[in-house]
């Protein structure tokens, strides 16, 4: 091979290489990440999650994504600053953001500081300006504003617009103080925007294609809002009411009224509401709430019984494999049918143990309420007093 065509191909490859390094961080990548997080290997999945992050182009959710997985690994390494840092960014670009797993107090130390410092600092924004028109209505600028950018992340802006009927363009302008704006000239324009950070990573977006933002005479094509119309019941006037209701009917003959025969000073009985159903007394709603509540209280104390065979049994296990286990040096190094590091599985097992006796203590003190509530709310129910007319008198029951 000559030098010529040797240096052809070393530059081929370079090209090639280099090319591979500014493409997008692929969804797999991350999930290699997230396994070497899970396994605890700490120092390797740091690596795996700077290669990523150094990607260009990335999208938002990937961003996202890296941030988080970076703050949890470098508060695992001890690295309290650095994981400060990354979760500080990830709140500024995501403030309602929560982790996604539960982790130990190692972690969720440096992200409530995050989002303390959050308090103090407001999120970044990027809000859509209004666009420049000239006296005839054509768009010749369109623009955002970049708000809050404590942390100096906005770097450019990529700016996708088209033309009433043409197609898509790409501007990708320099943010200039909170501003950037790109020109145009359209009568009618459909555009949307992506704040990027360092390697041109997508921090946040004003619009899309799926909804553009719109302007010149593609704005006022926009369709109104629907009025509600309110259906109002015509009535005939007061007039003919009145009319109607003191007017006789023809076919009704008119009668004197007839004499108050009943004696004088007779009081009138009072109105006594008769029983209904089949006569049971009690009052039904206040038992059934009863029975449901003694029905769910018996479901959860055999889920708390069923939580506590399965904690007896795990703990069972656990030490049977701890007394079976290979050490070395008083060190183990191999439990018998787990594939998994000793130190991985310890841990595995005593937040499963843990868990187990968390839900079966639960579980016996709601069951044990319920009843009790159940039981109360029966005997309440029966309490109620039914009166019911009788012979000669009345029937009050209990």
């Amino acid at each position: 091979m000559t030098r010529s065509c040797a240096i052809a191909v070393v530059g081929a490859s370079l090209l090639a290489f280099g090319g591979a390094a500014f493409a997008e961080a692929k969804p797999a990548e991350l999930d290699r990440a997230a396994r070497l997080v899970f396994d605890q290997r700490y120092e390797a999945a740091a690596r795996a999650l700077e290669q990523a992050w150094r990607q260009s182009g990335n999208r938002r959710e990937t961003v996202l994504r890296i941030l988080e997985l970076q703050g949890v690994v470098y508060a695992q390494l001890g690295q309290e600053a650095k994981s400060l840092a990354a979760f500080q960014q990830l709140i500024a670009l995501d403030p309602k953001r929560e982790l996604s797993g539960k982790y130990s107090a190692k972690v969720t130390k440096p992200f409530s500081g995050a989002q303390a410092w959050a308090a103090d600092n407001p999120s970044l924004e990027l809000t859509a300006e209004a666009a420049a028109v000239d006296p005839n209505g054509k768009v010749l600028q369109i623009a955002v504003k970049v708000k809050s950018d404590a942390l100096k992340l906005a770097k450019k802006v990529r700016f996708t617009s088209r033309p009433d009927g043409g197609k898509w363009a790409e501007q990708v302008v320099e943010v200039q103080g909170a501003y950037a704006s790109a020109g145009t000239d359209a009568d009618g324009l459909e555009w949307w925007a992506e704040l990027l950070g360092e390697r041109d990573m997508v921090l946040l977006t004003v619009g899309s294609a799926k909804a553009p933002v719109k302007e010149g005479k593609l704005k006022e094509k926009e369709p109104p809002k629907e009025k509600t119309v309110a259906v109002v019941e015509k009535k005939p006037p007061p007039e003919e009411v009145k009319k109607e209701s003191t007017a006789p009917k023809k076919d009704t003959p008119l009668s004197e009224p007839e004499p108050d025969l009943s004696p004088p000073d007779r009081e009138p009985e009072p109105e006594v509401t008769p029983r209904s159903g089949d006569g049971t007394s009690g009052n039904a709603g206040v038992r059934a709430v009863g029975y449901t509540a003694l029905a769910l209280g018996m479901a959860s104390l055999v889920g708390g019984t069923v939580a506590g065979v399965l904690w007896r049994t795990t703990v069972s296990d656990f030490q049977g494999k701890l007394d079976g286990a290979t050490r070395e040096g008083g060190v183990i190094t191999k439990l018998p049918g787990v594939e998994r590091a000793p130190q991985v599985y310890d841990a595995m097992m005593r937040e499963r143990i843990k868990t187990l006796a968390i839900a079966a203590n639960v579980m016996w003190s709601a069951g044990a309420g319920l009843a009790i509530a159940g039981i109360i709310l029966y005997f309440v129910g029966r309490e109620t007093i039914d009166v019911a007319p009788g012979a000669g008198g009345l029937v009050v029951a209990f």
